[in-house]
């Protein structure tokens, strides 16, 4: 009777934990997948469910290569090849959704070892990434129509660093300074292009910026090819997420036709 009553508790006791684990496993926010030695599905959660379109009945028994195209079929069949000699792997993958269409996850997986060291089975937690995805190439989109609107600008648009040196200037700017290309003066000192007696106010006006303060000045510069040219520009800082200033940022008119007229 002793006996059976503590079977009775034990049973109790363990169909409990099995209630825990299942909410737990079930609740988590990331999509949870299990596989044996073999490479075959023991186990998955509520959220890989929703995340692939396939009930756990549909999974249990398949292999992770059943849910990939061709393409993505290498990336699975080199993580897997990683399983019996690493603990821990991180790597992106599209998985094949039930209804054919690919969905970009982030996988965080590691090995389950039994006391021998041997490999008992591969516990995979899996983000869903389609939404940084879209963010991404919405990002790209907006640079690359902002890159498309510099470009068109008449005025040179530019970015220096702290020393002064150029970091980008659109097609207006190349043809102010007479340079065949961004390549000809990336990274130089713009500066030198600005005629001696401006160049200590240009000088100065680089390290304000940096300082925090916007500022406009007048000055005549020389281009790469000897032609004097009038510029007018006008100078902002860029600062990063955290506050810093990182460079400068500046739009810079022609006027020399103004000033001869002047």
């Amino acid at each position: 009777m002793q006996m059976r009553r503590m079977v009775r508790i034990r049973t109790a006791e363990l169909a409990e934990s099995e209630r825990r684990y299942r909410t737990v496993f079930n609740g988590a926010p990331e999509g949870i997948w299990l596989i044996d030695q073999d490479i075959k599905t023991l186990q998955i959660n509520e959220r890989l469910s929703e995340i692939l379109g396939y009930s756990e009945e549909e999974m249990q028994g398949k292999t992770p290569m059943d849910f990939v195209d061709e393409e993505n079929r290498e990336v699975f069949l080199e993580q897997i090849a990683n399983i019996a000699t690493t603990e821990r792997r991180n790597y992106e993958i599209a998985l094949r959704h039930k209804q054919g269409h690919n969905i970009p996850t982030q996988f965080n997986s590691v090995t389950l070892r039994h006391d021998d060291g041997s490999v008992m089975a591969a516990l995979a937690f899996v983000e869903d990434i389609t939404g940084r995805y879209l963010m991404e190439e919405k990002l790209r989109q907006s640079e690359k129509y902002l890159r498309t609107l510099i470009e068109a600008e008449p005025a040179c648009v530019k970015t220096l660093d702290n020393r002064g040196h150029l970091i980008s200037m659109n097609a207006a700017g190349l043809g102010m300074i007479e340079a065949d290309s961004i390549d000809q003066v990336r990274n130089a000192s713009i500066s030198d292009l600005v005629d001696e007696d401006y160049r200590e106010d240009f000088d100065a006006l680089t390290r304000r910026v940096f300082q925090g303060d916007s500022g406009t000045l007048i000055f005549r510069a020389t281009g790469l090819k000897g032609r004097k040219v009038w510029l007018e520009t006008h100078a902002a800082p860029v600062q990063d997420s955290e506050g810093n200033i990182t460079r400068l940022l500046g739009v810079t008119h022609d006027v020399t036709k103004r000033v001869e007229m002047e």
